[in-house]
């Protein structure tokens, strides 16, 4: 299977999702997720997440949103104000959504998959090759540290 990024999901047919209790949300599933070569100045590793959901028959909702890692093994939403989708995005009574109502729920439905866990076991398989600059930054925020003691690692 090619691997879905998330200008792919854009082109995909516009899927009516309508606001529900979170556990009443479609469930998605993780297809790909990418660690980007660069990273962010403060991060220590980036990428991109992508998840999808079957809506019935062949029709497919996709998600995907930039991730960044704060600490290691623990990642955040890069900008949850930036996800990907190509949902049409309805309320309780299913009427188009303002913007800031559809930016909402598509974080409620990002929050209610395991997306996190699964990004923070996936670098950790990748090992933790962190680059010089970002590894700097890290223990400038993390402060001085006693010779011989080592930084705590977060297991997955």
């Amino acid at each position: 299977m090619n691997e879905i990024r998330s200008w792919m999901i854009m082109a995909w047919a516009k899927q009516p999702v309508r606001r529900a209790e979170p556990g009443a949300m479609p469930r998605l599933t993780h297809v790909s997720t990418t660690v980007h070569e660069h990273t962010l100045d403060e991060a220590l590793r980036c990428g991109e997440t992508c998840w999808v959901a079957n809506m019935g028959g062949q029709q497919a909702l996709g998600l995907a949103w930039e991730w960044v890692e704060v600490m290691p093994g623990v990642v955040a939403i890069r900008d949850p104000n930036t996800i990907v989708s190509n949902a049409l995005w309805q309320d309780v009574d299913g009427d188009a959504q303002d913007e800031l109502s559809a930016i909402v729920t598509a974080n409620l439905l990002v929050h209610s998959a395991p997306w996190q866990q699964r990004v923070a076991a996936l670098l950790q398989r990748a090992g933790t090759v962190v680059p010089q600059h970002a590894a700097a930054a890290s223990a400038r925020r993390a402060g001085p540290r006693h010779r011989g003691q080592r930084p705590l690692r977060l297991a997955a």
